[in-house]
């Protein structure tokens, strides 16, 4: 009698213990389905840290930029105008297309101005102007986990001059009008541009700084209306770098 009580309670033991053994191999076996499932999910999760290569943004933002006044026809403004320093300000709207994880393709519209206040040869008082436009088509590098972005640009120059002065040596009745008061005169040249832009906070919406330099020169021949002078006091042909170092803020919002 002891022997079959000993007997009933080794198998009540046995069998469950076999069957939590089972249990257990089939727990570890790998499933297929559900290793694809997570390989996918890993991926996804990859390719999200690394950016939407399909974003667009748009920016806008206020710049400063310094014009040259060592040679050409900015020193001609210094020593015929007065004029100290050229600093020009304004702003810029730009669009901007992922076309990969950190690369990016844009155009940028510049709109920069600046007046200055100077003597006539009458004594009175004048206020000169001059204003920037540019068309720029831009490639941009996102690093740094997009914290740091560079940008190389290429596009179109538009200088506006308004000045007071005179356009001709030897002025008579019939070209009179032609070269007393103010006139505005318009030149066209390229620009080359690079940046380095940092990003200060935000991830939906970016607040920027950033530093740019560019190199645009502008012809101005001896028959511009407003031309420079040589030292024997005649129009003499030169050229405008309008390009030079610019300091910027801006602030842009993803889609």
């Amino acid at each position: 009698m002891k022997r079959w009580m000993l007997a009933i309670l080794l198998l009540c033991w046995w069998v469950p213990f076999t069957a939590a053994q089972e249990a257990e191999e089939d727990t570890d076996a790998e499933d297929p389905t559900e290793e694809i499932a997570a390989e996918q999910a890993e991926g996804s999760a990859v390719s999200g840290s690394s950016g939407d290569s399909d974003g667009i943004f748009f920016y806008g933002g206020y710049m400063l930029h310094n014009l040259s006044l060592d040679d050409g026809y900015g020193e001609f403004l210094k020593e015929r105008y007065g004029v100290e320093q050229l600093t020009l300000q304004g702003y810029f709207l730009e669009g901007v297309f992922m076309i990969g994880p950190i690369l990016g393709i844009g155009l940028e519209l510049t709109q920069l101005q600046t007046e200055f206040e100077y003597n006539t040869l009458n004594d009175g008082s004048e206020t000169g102007e001059l204003e920037l436009n540019q068309t720029i088509f831009k490639l941009y590098a996102f690093l740094w986990e997009r914290d740091l972005v560079a940008v190389f640009g290429l596009g179109t120059s538009n200088v506006e001059r308004d000045l007071a002065g005179f356009g001709d040596v030897n002025i008579v009745t019939t070209n009179l009008d032609d070269n007393t008061g103010k006139k505005k005169v318009s030149t066209d040249s390229t620009v080359l541009m690079t940046e380095l832009r940092y990003r200060v906070f935000g991830d939906f919406v970016r607040a920027e700084v950033g530093l740019r330099w560019s190199s645009s020169s502008h012809d101005i021949d001896e028959g511009d209306a407003r031309p420079a002078y040589n030292d024997r006091l005649t129009p003499t042909s030169t050229d405008f770098q309008v390009g030079g170092l610019g300091y910027f803020v801006s602030l842009g919002v993803e889609f």
